[in-house]
């Protein structure tokens, strides 16, 4: 009997050595492998998700470009309202506007149709 409590001393003996070793080595690496792959994911979410770094840079290029356009569109709008307001106030505008859009002529004026010529020539 006492041969075998020495046998599983030395088997526990044996295994706490064999864990102490290796399995708070393997513990260790596994969680550092673990906390890596976390990091990597994380990582890779905060640059490519749907919200990522990478869309916030083509949400923001894309607002520049808008706010382009917007400045665009305002200084045109701008341009109309002037044109809408000589319109309704100045008579000479509105008379400009019928003869060159609507091709309008006065009785005393004569129309001279010259023929189209190719580009370039006189």
């Amino acid at each position: 009997m006492h041969l075998y409590k020495k046998c599983l001393n030395i088997r526990q003996d044996w295994c706490n050595k064999f864990i102490n070793y290796f399995g708070r080595g393997l513990m260790r690496r596994w969680l550092t492998i673990a906390i890596a792959i976390l990091f990597a994911f994380g990582g890779f979410v905060l640059l490519a998700g749907d919200n990522g770094l990478l869309h916030l840079y083509k949400v923001k290029q894309e607002k520049a470009k808008m706010e382009t356009r917007i400045q665009q569109l305002q200084l045109q709008q701008a341009d109309y309202r002037e044109k809408i307001n000589q319109l309704n106030s100045d008579p000479a505008t509105i008379e400009k506007e019928i003869r060159e859009q609507l091709k309008f002529v006065r009785e005393d004026e004569k129309v001279f149709l010259l023929p189209k010529t190719a580009a370039g020539e006189p």
